[in-house]
Order: structure tokens, then sequence, then C-alpha cells
């Protein structure tokens, strides 16, 4: 896994490449969130949507509904400050 860090507009976001899954259950999707925020000091995330496995998606896994209230109960803040945009895949 790499994470670049960049500045756009004034805001610091991490960008997340990897040659294989970088969030497979609720754990990593968190262990994620909580290297970003204490390496870069940002809530700011993008990655591709194929870095993320199927079961988040498919919201009855519970997947990211325990994500979510696993980052509103930590230091990185409540969802709704927390940007995660999924770009689609390239073709």
């Amino acid at each position: 896994m790499n994470i670049e860090y960049i500045k756009d507009n004034g805001m610091d976001i991490a960008v997340v490449s990897s040659d294989g899954k970088v969030i497979v259950d609720t754990q990593s999707a968190l262990d994620l969130a909580m290297t970003v925020k204490y390496e870069a000091g940002t809530a700011n995330l993008v990655l591709d949507k194929r870095l993320i496995c199927e079961d988040f998606f498919i919201l009855s896994t519970g997947v990211a509904g325990k994500f979510c209230k696993s980052l509103s109960t930590t230091t990185c803040g409540p969802p709704s400050t927390a940007t995660i945009p999924i770009t689609p895949a390239s073709p």
C-alpha cells in the first residue's frame, strides 16, 4: 500500500494506491483512517473502489455501518467530517 499526501485548494488529502485490497473488513478500514489521520492530520481520503472489498458495498453485511460507527467514536471525528470519495475503476 502506498499513501501519497497532497494539498488541493488548501485541503490535505491522502491518496491511497495498492496492488491489492486495502479495506477487507471493518478493522482494516478503521486502521487506514487512523493511519491517515495521524500521519497527515487529515480525514480526507481518496481511494479507488477496487481497493475495497465487495462486502463494504453490501449494506446487509454491516461492514460499512460498523466502520462508520467505529469512526464516530474515535479521534478522527464523526463520519460527516470524514470524506471518503470512491473513484470508479479505470477501464
